[in-house]
């Protein structure tokens, strides 16, 4: 994908806005953070990819370190080569994760997308969806509700969240959606281990996107897990590099 990689990675920090809230993120060039304020490293993640004239990193620690909240620093492009300034710090590699961005402006999008049971969820629906995120990621209810599905991902112009149902019309899968200037970040994918393997996120993920290409949205961004790789792969997901995840071992430990 010939895309500028640096405005890809800003575009998904934008993106955090669903989860953090738009005042509780900050894009610069060669960084972006969001810090929701949750008890979770999962919700206050930084990438520092060290383009010019970007925040040195051993600031960037500093201003996590008095946010005083479980946090993931994430490195990729230039960034890779601050690590040692993690490791002197007292931060640990955690693992890494895939960047993915797919190419809807290539995409065969139906006229009228094949959504079946795949729609847009309301704001009365959005504890169903919640429940799923809870299953899917093992997040205690009061995260699932104010952060990774907030109400306003399903009543602000520009954010959606999408939902599966199953023949007998229950909520079975869902994900999270953010218009960022010509592209759009997923988040919270998830569908319960007991509904895997049924197409449920397949077809769902397939509408949501649709839709988007049909409005006119250019790409899709995601970071995924390594687990989640070849169902991304299969819907047309391309891996643009891989960040690596940096912590403090007392916010991560029984995590990673």
């Amino acid at each position: 994908m010939s895309e500028d990689r640096a405005r890809l990675r800003s575009l998904l920090g934008a993106g955090t806005a669903l989860w953090a809230g738009s005042g509780n993120i900050r894009v610069e060039q060669g960084c972006w953070t969001a810090l929701s304020g949750a008890p979770s490293a999962d919700y206050n993640v930084c990438l520092y990819h060290g383009e010019a004239a970007s925040p040195e990193i051993s600031q960037k620690i500093e201003e996590i370190v008095a946010a005083a909240v479980p946090t993931v620093i994430m490195l990729a492009g230039a960034a890779l080569s601050d690590a040692q300034t993690l490791v002197d710090a007292g931060w640990v590699c955690v693992g890494a994760v895939p960047f993915m961005a797919n190419a809807l402006s290539a995409r065969a999008v139906r006229d009228e997308p094949d959504a079946g049971a795949a729609r847009r969820l309301t704001l009365a629906e959005l504890g169903s969806a919640r429940e799923l995120v809870e299953a899917a990621f093992g997040v205690a209810p009061e995260i699932a509700a104010g952060v990774a599905l907030p109400d306003s991902a399903a009543s602000t112009p520009g954010q959606s969240v999408w939902g599966m149902h199953d023949a007998d019309g229950t909520l079975v899968s869902c994900v999270a959606m953010i218009d960022v200037e010509d592209a759009i970040v997923t988040w919270s994918m998830s569908t319960p281990p007991a509904e895997r393997r049924h197409g449920y996120g397949r077809r769902l993920l397939n509408a949501a996107l649709d839709d988007a290409a049909l409005r006119g949205v250019r790409l899709a961004l995601h970071y995924s897990s390594y687990v989640g790789l070849p169902f991304y792969r299969a819907l047309g997901f391309e891996e643009l590099e891989h960040w690596q995840l940096w912590s403090r071992p007392r916010w991560v430990l029984g995590r990673a």
